[in-house]
């Protein structure tokens, strides 16, 4: 069997484009120098970006402060005029960096730059420049200020993808029965792609990395075999120490090894193939327990969303507070923010997409596809088993059923069956052969999943076609128009 870093260790050596550019040049200190003084930070009015970025709400739900005052208002006034005036390459970039630089520390300052014109300078910077670092960079800028392109096709494309540990090899054999049916990558069918726990990290492969699915399916196993090994005794005893089964920080330096020690979610956004992406992870020190969502993206100024999230904490931590499933790892502490695994409170996060949908798209924009992937649903216990009395339950068998409860997905699916129209929701979920653990590792199981869900998919095959025809419907005549005229309009 092939290892994860095996697999995986390549991709960390994958040159990125560094949030900061050492790139300078006469040409651009010399523009610079004619500008209006450059924004530097005030000791006043700087925030720390990672203490604010681990408890960050979403924007209209962050109360302004009182830093907010003419000094600041002025800095981003100039940032924008400064880009606007920009002549060369070399100096555009820099400004761009600046930009970013001051979004990220004054995330509240949007709003007033909106107002400048900056989504204007920035298409036409993503559009006409033919230097991929600055068209990146833009991208990036736009994501950061809230602006979302039209989407793919008449509609918004949603793909959802449940948590279940070891069990996320059923996910990964679904979704090659959907780019079967397409023709198309993952990456190019959905407009969002949102998972909790083991679809978190699924959706980081398919999103960031654009891997191929027989790969992500040498990777799951490659995790199963590797991150589970654990004999009982010592996992007893770390249960009992550090209330959790396995190794955390041999989990941890996995993450951090394949995905980086610096690349951002927000990041991400600078290649234009990358989707809207979300991992879930269940925030548990504050007096109500929510879901908090990682993410590639930022809404636009004036958007009422409900989840807390941010779009700062790099890809290895997101993951690591995505998949911090209590009893099997430790919690996940970031700043001053303490995080458990995303399937806790949203093992099925369907609904979460939905309503990230409508918050980037609007609700004018209908949802064209919504495709949501279990990870297997347990077989029904034998009568013995039902009939066994809660007390005389051993403690193992009694964690195991609170955690079946909790990680329940099929209500979100009822729920999402009454709201949606057919021929647009469609739920994709095989009732597996056995009972599988989150941390399964024995390879004949495995194999046992695959083969289960292998058998699903073929007897729902006409399911199957029905979802591909609808993901395939392109973007109307008339919207195509539209969208251009905006575009254009928006770079004069």
């Amino acid at each position: 069997m092939t290892s994860l870093r095996s697999i995986l260790s390549p991709l960390s050596r994958i040159s990125s484009i560094p949030l900061v550019s050492s790139i300078t040049g006469k040409r651009a200190a010399t523009e610079d120098k004619n500008a209006t003084a450059e924004v530097t930070p005030d000791p006043e009015t700087s925030h720390d970006v990672d203490q604010r970025s681990g408890d960050e709400k979403p924007m209209t739900q962050r109360v302004v402060k009182s830093s907010v005052n003419g000094e600041t208002l002025k800095q981003a006034r100039h940032v924008v005029l400064a880009l606007k005036e920009a002549k060369s390459a070399t100096s555009r970039l820099h400004r761009l960096e600046k930009l970013i630089d001051f979004v990220w520390r004054m995330p509240e300052m949007r709003g007033v730059m909106v107002e400048q014109g900056v989504v204007a300078v920035l298409l036409g910077l993503r559009e006409r420049s033919k230097d991929r670092t600055i068209s990146g960079c833009a991208r990036q800028a736009l994501a950061m200020m809230g602006y979302q392109d039209p989407c793919k096709g008449y509609g918004v494309r949603i793909l959802s993808i449940d948590g279940g540990g070891s069990r996320g090899v059923v996910a990964v054999e679904s979704l090659k029965a959907i780019e079967q049916a397409t023709g198309k990558p993952i990456y190019e069918l959905f407009d969002l792609i949102c998972g909790s726990s083991t679809g978190a990290i699924l959706s980081f492969l398919l999103s960031f990395r654009y891997l191929p699915l027989n790969v992500c399916n040498d990777i799951y196993r490659s995790i199963s075999l590797e991150t589970f090994k654990q004999n009982s005794i010592v996992g007893r005893g770390k249960l009992f120490m550090n209330y959790s089964y396995y190794d955390t920080q041999a989990w941890e330096m996995t993450l951090r090894e394949n995905c980086g020690d610096h690349e951002t979610m927000i990041h991400t956004a600078r290649n234009a193939k990358t989707p809207k992406v979300i991992a879930v992870s269940s925030l548990v020190n504050r007096p109500i327990l929510r879901p908090y969502l990682f993410r590639n993206y930022e809404y636009f100024p004036g958007t009422a969303a409900f989840y807390p999230g941010s779009y700062t904490h790099k890809l290895w931590e997101v993951l690591r507070a995505s998949t911090a499933a209590p009893g099997y790892f430790e919690e996940c502490v970031l700043e001053d923010n303490i995080y458990n695994d995303g399937g806790m409170l949203t093992n099925n996060p369907s609904a979460v997409a939905l309503h990230e949908a409508k918050c980037l798209w609007g609700s004018q924009i209908p949802v064209q596809c919504l495709i949501s992937l279990g990870t297997g649903r347990r077989p029904e216990t034998d009568p013995e088993t039902k009939s066994k009395s809660w007390w005389l339950k051993n403690w193992q068998e009694r964690l195991t059923q609170l955690i079946t409860s909790a990680t329940d997905t099929e209500a979100v699916d009822t729920v999402l069956r009454d709201l949606l129209p057919n021929g647009v929701y469609f739920r994709f979920n095989p009732t597996l052969s056995e009972n599988i653990a989150l941390d399964e590792n024995r390879v004949e199981k495995l194999d046992m999943m695959q083969r289960d869900t292998v058998a699903y998919v073929e007897a729902n095959k006409s399911k199957l076609e029905r979802a591909a025809t609808q993901l395939l419907l392109p973007r109307k005549r008339h919207q195509k128009a539209i969208d251009r005229m905006l575009m254009w309009k928006a770079m004069l």
